[in-house]
């Protein structure tokens, strides 16, 4: 290739790299790509807002059950209870989330209730003058508190079961499970 023909070979590959890269228009030709559209006022205007509501402020010191549906029916979607354990329809409002706002109607609006307070276990006299919780589980109860505590008589139920259960397979029985009880085979 001559010298020429590489002066022009060089031009001709700078001429599409520029223009990929420029807006060039040759003479009397228009831009036929879309120019972006500017929304108007008028266009703004037909847009529609997003609603909001008014969170109460009067629901601290009422009951869940009381200020669930007073949400509800002021237009709020997203209604969450907190507080733990132990709340209950009867606990009352300590807190509530966005109170005296305007929110959209989705927000998350959280009722918090404080549990009632557990009631102290009550002390019971032992056989040594001393004094001990009373039984709430099967693991208090100690030997003879099946006669005075209803937990404790349970779970001496279901020990004694399960011992019986026990023995009747360690003595070569299957356990007979509709009728609860230990079949053993017979001797010929």
């Amino acid at each position: 290739m001559t010298l020429i023909g590489r002066q022009l070979a060089l031009l001709l590959l700078l001429g599409m790299v520029l223009a990929g890269c420029t807006s060039f228009r040759p003479p009397g030709t228009s831009d036929t790509r879309p120019s972006p559209a500017i929304p108007s006022a008028t266009t703004m205007s037909s847009v529609p807002a997003v609603p909001t509501l008014a969170v109460p402020t009067g629901l601290i010191g009422t009951s869940m059950s009381a200020a669930k549906p007073a949400l509800t029916k002021a237009g709020f979607t997203h209604i969450v209870v907190a507080g733990g354990h132990g709340i209950t329809e009867g606990t009352k409002v300590t807190e509530v989330t966005h109170a005296g706002e305007t929110v959209p109607p989705d927000t998350k609006i959280v009722l918090t209730g404080a549990a009632a307070p557990t009631p102290a276990k009550t002390l019971v006299p032992t056989n040594n003058g001393t004094h001990r919780t009373a039984p709430t589980i099967g693991a208090d109860c100690r030997p003879g508190d099946e006669k005075d505590y209803r937990v404790c008589a349970g779970h001496k139920a279901w020990v004694d079961g399960q011992l019986e259960y026990a023995n009747c397979l360690d003595s070569g029985g299957s356990w007979d499970i509709p009728d609860q009880s230990c079949t053993r085979p017979r001797a010929h």
